[in-house]
């Protein structure tokens, strides 16, 4: 009896499934806008030029598009470990950035919008809607103190993007924003007078704030990177050095050590946190809430193209809303062709080549993951929201 129930209540959701497919695909058309070779000598503190004051950007909200489900989406799914939020998104979505519309917030657990490998995902209809729950029944995370409480470690759960793809640039940062670089700490002197140092020598430390990181990565700002649409200089290309432990906190100059050395460390360079914690990696992937319409300005390892899996940075960051876990189409920028019939050109429009999701983002420059590629990113492609026309 409890298979043939089993049974009827799976293919009755398969026909649910199937009428709303059918549904969706008899609505007319709606406009796509979704919801959400000597080093170079180092750069002296005068040398850098204050940051621009970011152009105030009018919020501009998107309409949401209806959610569909893949025709391949599964009815169950067992959580594997080295899943990542966005692989299991499309698993079960058309559109993966749709997930926050489809997953059931349970408020009688800890963190509801984590997921932990062994959690099984179930597609069910709930107050006429489908949408992604959690089965209750693998309990061993969980304890019962009133409300049901899973006691699990924030850092068992999945993270939204794979974190390999992104360690090495949080812990060696290959560019960094020009607010960030105003304000970094910087080595003033190393012990006996010496200009340059290696692993394991002291070095004194100008700028370090009272509270914070005592574990810095050490860089060399080099290339300026400059917005595209006003020429403010958005940050650096910078040259990993090594890293750097604070040992002595001083108000004038503290005392710290070169821990690494990737080349010789300078009077000069410059400290960043090194962020190869859990940072931000929970987040979810979504759409942005507001219309972006920005460009690829950097590509990690100053490539000039980038492919699945490496990073590149945007013209846009906090002051255009936008936050880790956003994602963002990239098209490649108009190309002119010559018409082969008829005098002049024509402009051939963008294409999507494209998915970045941000995993952090400044005032005006964010970084993301390239999720997916059909052809190589490049500099001065677009990103814009998902399924927006781009310039």
């Amino acid at each position: 009896m409890s298979q043939y129930t089993g049974t009827l209540a799976r293919t009755l959701l398969v026909a649910g499934v199937a009428t709303s497919l059918v549904a969706c695909a008899a609505t007319a058309p709606q406009t796509t806008r979704v919801e959400p070779a000597p080093a170079p000598a180092p750069l002296s503190q005068s040398a850098l030029p204050s940051p621009s004051p970011a152009a105030p950007l009018e919020a501009a909200p998107v309409q949401p598009a209806p959610v569909a489900f893949r025709a391949s989406a599964p009815l169950q799914y067992v959580v594997q470990p080295g899943d990542t939020l966005w692989g299991i998104a499309s698993r079960f979505l058309a559109q993966p950035w749709q997930w926050p519309e489809v997953w059931f917030v349970n408020e009688q657990v800890a963190n509801p919008h984590l997921i932990y490998p062994g959690d099984v995902l179930m597609l069910r209809v709930i107050n006429g809607r489908q949408q992604i729950v959690r089965d209750a029944t693998p309990a061993l995370r969980v304890l019962r103190l009133g409300p049901q409480v899973r006691e699990s470690a924030l850092d068992d759960a999945i993270p939204a993007i794979p974190l390999e793809a992104i360690q090495d640039f949080l812990r060696n940062p290959r560019m960094v924003g020009a607010d960030e670089l105003a304000r970094a700490p910087y080595i003033v002197a190393f012990a006996d007078d010496q200009l340059i140092a290696g692993s394991g020598s002291p070095a004194f430390v100008k700028n370090l704030p009272a509270e914070g990181d005592y574990r810095w990565a050490v860089v060399r700002p080099d290339r300026a990177i400059t917005d595209p649409d006003t020429d403010d200089i958005l940050g650096y290309a910078a040259t990993p050095v090594g890293g750097l432990e604070v040992r002595e906190m001083d108000p004038v100059a503290s005392l710290g050590r070169l821990t690494r050395s990737d080349m010789e460390a300078r009077v000069g360079d410059r400290l960043v946190p090194i962020n190869d914690a859990l940072f931000e990696a929970r987040f979810v992937p979504r759409a942005p809430d507001n219309a972006i319409d920005g460009q690829v300005v950097w590509i990690a390892e100053e490539r000039l193209q980038a492919i699945q899996y490496q990073v590149v940075a945007i013209n846009r960051g906090q002051a255009a809303g936008l936050a880790p876990g956003h994602l963002l189409t990239v098209k490649q920028r108009s190309r002119v062709v010559n018409d082969p019939h008829a005098r002049g050109t024509v402009t051939l429009p963008p294409q999507p080549v494209g998915m970045v999701m941000l995993f952090r983002t400044d005032a005006r420059l964010s970084f993301g993951l390239v999720l997916e590629a059909t052809r190589p990113i490049g500099i001065l492609d677009a990103v814009v929201n998902p399924g927006a026309v781009a310039r």
